[in-house]
C-alpha cells in the first residue's frame, strides 16, 4: 500500500508541475466534484427516459441516449434536467466529453476552464430566476384584495410552484 501511495504522490507532483499544491487540490477537488455532477446529469437522463433502475449501463451508453434525446428536443431536455437537479451541462461540457478529448490528446485547458464557466453561469441564472420568482410571488401575495383576484393570484402561484 506503501509502494502505491508513493506512486501516486510522485504522479501528482508531475502533474502539477509549478502549481502550489494546495492550488492543485482545489483544481482537482473540482474536477473531482465536476465529474461527480457529470454523472449524476448521465443517470437522472437515464432514469428520465427508462424510470427507476438499481443498474446503469455504461456512460457511454448513458451519454448516447442524453445526446440522442439532445439532438431531438434541446429545449426540453435542457428544461427536464434543470428542474430536476438545478443544473444542465451540455453533452459537449459533460466530463464524459472532456475526458475522451483528453484519450485522444485533444483536451485543452480552456475547454475545462469554458466547461466550469458555463456551469457557473447557469447555476447563477437559476438563483437570479429563483430570486425574481420570490419577488414576484410576494408582490402577489401583496395584490390578492378581493376574491376575484384573489383566485387569479393563487392560479398563478400554482404556475410557478
Amino acid at each position: 500500500m506503501g509502494e502505491l501511495n508513493n506512486q501516486l504522490w510522485a504522479s501528482a507532483d508531475i502533474l502539477r508541475g509549478k502549481m502550489d499544491a494546495s492550488e492543485y487540490k482545489n483544481y482537482l477537488l473540482g474536477l473531482v466534484f465536476y465529474k461527480y455532477l457529470s454523472d449524476h446529469e448521465l443517470r437522472a437522463v437515464y432514469e428520465e427516459e427508462h424510470g427507476n433502475v438499481t443498474e446503469y449501463p455504461s456512460r457511454e451508453e448513458q451519454f448516447a441516449g442524453l445526446t440522442d434525446w439532445y439532438n431531438d428536443d434541446a429545449g426540453g431536455i435542457r428544461d427536464i434536467v434543470t428542474m430536476k437537479l438545478g443544473y444542465f451541462i451540455e453533452p459537449d461540457s459533460l466530463f464524459y466529453t472532456l475526458r475522451k478529448r483528453a484519450s485522444a490528446y485533444e483536451l485543452q485547458i480552456s475547454d475545462i476552464q469554458d466547461a466550469f464557466l458555463k456551469l457557473s453561469k447557469m447555476t447563477e441564472l437559476n438563483a437570479q430566476i429563483k430570486q425574481n420568482e420570490a419577488i414576484f410571488l410576494s408582490l402577489l401575495d401583496e395584490l390578492a384584495v378581493t376574491d376575484e383576484t384573489r383566485d387569479l393570484i393563487e392560479a398563478t402561484k400554482r404556475i410557478f410552484a
